[in-house]
């Protein structure tokens, strides 16, 4: 009995500690203001989805997951890093150097971007019928990566400029349009595609808002801008990629083996799952997180959160099957609850969160970061797509779950061997000092 008394003290005492810290309260009182737009948001975003669940039913969801999901893969080559370098170099350059560097970014976007869909529209058709993907739902998906492209860069520019308020308040005015016309889709009896027309009005509000309320009216070209934005963004760039790789292919795996309703059921579970966490995380916990850490020592923070992972990890398992369990009964009786499909889906997202705040931690360390970041991704990547693949072919929806689960407990364990190779001695170091930041 006095060890567990003594175990609940320290940890008290190492939460007490965290709280103390300045930069801690800081990030605390960002993190607050963002959550209250952010959760209205979230709970409007998930309305829309139950009632276009309910609406268009089992293999419409799969669809709409389809376009999404090859969106954020089709957006990586338009951006090339961009929001990683606004979010790194705005802070602590000059007013001179914060005109050049949006400046520069925003021309080179741009450009990518026009460069980048008559490549997805013209040989990138081909592509999509290669993985049984229809025509329309990769036109889509084109359109849809464009109005995220333009949004991701401005949100990266509110967050660099620690606009917190303007981009919560952003992001819920656009989610409330894209309510209305979801439910006014539904009421007249419009196609699915309306849900993603939706979506995109959405990202479009929120850039305008973003663009009207930034700092920088004035804008720069600078080559040495451009070196410095894709030499950095570039490594992040390749990470991303093999990020996306990793985490959305599952959904196209289970398209080219099985049917329609197979992809939107395993696209409720799975996909769905992912889509609300990643919105809480990047829009509500990394928006703060990265620009609060962005000058401090990653080293200390990154033995800080190993330290709290024991509470971190459990807290963010049962949060996801809640999330789960509650979506599913939401959805209807079209959408089946299994609970294996709930462990295996809640386990690996929580391991996710793990990874994830690991990964955005060392995004904003510099190249020395972005290098982490990848090797972490690329060591095992071979055998984790061959393996999503084989577990997927061999016993379909569960075995994709289940791949999806290894994948995060393999690049945990990845992350923490690289650290410890980077680092050495110095991370033993830090580990003893973690508790004084």
């Amino acid at each position: 009995m006095k060890t567990q008394s003594s175990a609940l003290e320290q940890w008290k005492i190492r939460i007490m500690d965290v709280i103390a810290n300045a930069q801690v309260k800081r990030f605390l009182s960002n993190l607050g203001t963002v959550f209250l737009f952010r959760i209205g948001a979230a709970g409007l975003n998930a309305l829309s989805l139950v009632i276009a669940a309910r609406y268009y039913g089992v293999v419409a969801v799969g669809d709409i997951n389809l376009i999404m999901s090859a969106a954020f893969f089709l957006i990586i080559p338009m951006m090339i890093g961009v929001q990683f370098s606004i979010i790194k170099f705005y802070p602590v350059g000059s007013q001179e150097d914060k005109e050049k560097l949006i400046g520069t970014s925003l021309f080179w976007n741009i450009l990518m971007v026009v460069i980048c869909s008559l490549i997805y529209l013209i040989p990138g058709n081909m592509f999509a019928s290669w993985l049984n993907i229809s025509p329309a739902v990769w036109l889509w998906g084109v359109l849809f990566a464009i109005a995220v492209n333009f949004s991701t860069v401005f949100d990266a520019i509110l967050r660099a400029e620690e606009k917190f308020f303007l981009l919560g308040l952003g992001r819920l005015v656009g989610t409330v349009i894209f309510f209305i016309i979801v439910v006014l889709a539904c009421l007249q009896a419009i196609s699915f595609y309306a849900f993603i027309v939706a979506l995109i009005v959405n990202h479009v509000v929120f850039t305008i808002m973003a663009y009207r309320g930034m700092s920088i009216r004035k804008f720069r070209f600078s080559w040495k801008s451009t070196k410095q934005i894709y030499s950095y963004g570039s490594m992040n760039m390749v990470s991303l990629a093999l990020s996306m790789t990793l985490f959305t292919t599952d959904l196209f795996i289970v398209n080219y083996f099985y049917s329609g309703y197979d992809v939107g059921i395993y696209s409720v579970y799975m996909v769905n799952v992912r889509m609300f966490f990643n919105l809480l995380f990047h829009e509500i916990f990394a928006v703060v997180f990265l620009p609060t850490v962005a000058q401090l020592d990653k080293l200390k923070i990154y033995h800080r959160i190993m330290k709290m992972s024991p509470l971190l990890v459990p807290a963010a398992i049962l949060a996801n099957a809640a999330l789960c369990i509650s979506l599913l009964i939401l959805f209807g009786k079209d959408y089946p609850l299994d609970w294996g499909y709930v462990a295996l889906v809640s386990v690996g997202t929580g391991i996710h969160f793990l990874y994830w705040v690991l990964n955005n931690l060392f995004t904003v360390e510099g190249k020395k970061g972005a290098l982490i970041n990848l090797k972490v991704l690329g060591i095992p990547l071979i055998f984790l797509l061959a393996m999503a693949v084989y577990l997927t072919r061999e016993f379909g929806i569960v075995g994709a779950m289940s791949a999806s689960l290894a994948t995060q407990i393999i690049l945990v364990a990845v992350f923490a061997i690289v650290i410890q190779r980077e680092y050495g001695k110095k991370s033993s170091a830090s580990e003893t000092n973690a508790a004084s930041i």
